[in-house]
């Protein structure tokens, strides 16, 4: 993240992005593995206070799992773990309305990119949307909402949903969230 990510905002906008001690310790959790390289966690929450960062890294870990070597791949001689990327990553951020996640998760994906077209190799388009990146565009982010009928089916591997008090019952939400899982 810090070598391909910039800080999004604030007086070190545009620097390499650098999580928190916070966040990193949040990071190293969510990744975490077994003996047996199974996921320790398969959900996680990160709850603050407005103005804490978590837009900045929920994009940052969406953009991870976009491009990053996010997946365990078996040991190294040395007992350590090995990482791969997916070659056909699908990031859903769910959220009520599509307005909401762009203006907040999307957002701070363009922000990170930049004008860049490529990270590490990877072609990446960020468009108003979603954001495609690969070969042939095959690495996806996309913005998915209550209205999720097309949802069904669809292979994501990562999820994250944006200001998950507002998705309820009665607007849909809590579907949302079940697809998602």
């Amino acid at each position: 993240m810090a070598k391909h990510l910039r800080q999004p905002n604030g007086p070190d906008a545009g620097t390499p992005f650098k999580p928190t001690r916070e966040q990193a310790r949040f990071i190293l959790w969510l990744y975490a593995i077994d003996s047996t390289g199974r996921w320790a966690y398969s959900r996680a929450v990160y709850r603050r206070l407005k103005g804490s960062g978590k837009g900045p890294l929920g994009a940052a870990l969406c953009l991870f799992e976009l491009l990053g070597a996010c997946r365990f791949d078996g040991w190294n001689k040395d007992g350590t773990p090995r990482t791969r990327s997916i070659p056909d990553a699908l990031v859903h951020i769910g959220a009520v309305r599509q307005d909401q996640a762009v203006d907040t998760v999307l957002r701070y994906v363009k922000l990170m990119v930049g004008d860049r077209d490529e990270i590490d190799g990877h072609a990446i388009v960020v468009g108003a949307e979603r954001v495609l990146a690969g070969k042939n565009s095959i690495r996806k982010i996309e913005v998915v909402t209550t209205a999720m009928e097309g949802l069904e089916g669809k292979p994501s591997t990562f999820a994250l949903v944006d200001e998950p008090h507002h998705l309820t019952s009665s607007n849909g939400g809590t579907g949302l969230v079940e697809v998602l899982k």
